[in-house]
């Protein structure tokens, strides 16, 4: 009786675990890369949600805009002016009545581009957004274009 394994024996076991070891790391890659995406998409969604809603709210409850244009949106309300603005930093700024209210985007999202277009019927005015919003994890990046249009309810005739 022979004991043990021949050299060719050994040399097939090692590489068919080799091969399940490549396959299995590339696996676990695809996966890290999949969830990566994953996360910028799901904080980009939720940045630019959360940031249309709160444009959306106080243009809605807008009486005329003042300044409108690429990056800058200014508007009267009711008893306050409120403004959106983006900063150097790539955010959007909110300020009401000329007191900063702070920043809308969290960190790892970023504006690319922000458009506001005024559009004026004659009987009521409402504005147009155009959001570009880029995201980032490690080395991975990804954009998305989010649009509103809003019509403020103070400006009906």
């Amino acid at each position: 009786m022979k004991r043990g394994f021949t050299l060719i024996e050994v040399m097939i076991y090692i590489a068919m675990i080799a091969l399940i070891f490549t396959v299995f790391t590339g696996m676990v890659l695809a996966v890290n890369k999949s969830y990566t995406k994953i996360a910028i998409l799901r904080n980009m969604d939720i940045a630019g949600i959360t940031t249309m809603e709160r444009m959306t709210r106080e243009i809605r409850g807008g009486t005329s805009v003042d300044a409108i244009g690429f990056g800058v949106l200014s508007l009267n309300q009711l008893n306050s002016k409120i403004s959106f603005a983006t900063t150097t930093e790539n955010n959007i700024q909110v300020r009401i009545d000329d007191v900063d209210q702070g920043t809308l985007l969290p960190s790892g999202v970023t504006v690319s581009s922000l458009i506001f277009r005024q559009i004026d019927t004659g009987r009521s005015i409402g504005v147009k957004i155009e959001m570009l919003l880029a995201g980032k994890v490690g080395n991975a990046t990804s954009s998305e274009f989010y649009y509103s249009t809003v019509i403020l309810r103070g400006s009906y005739k």
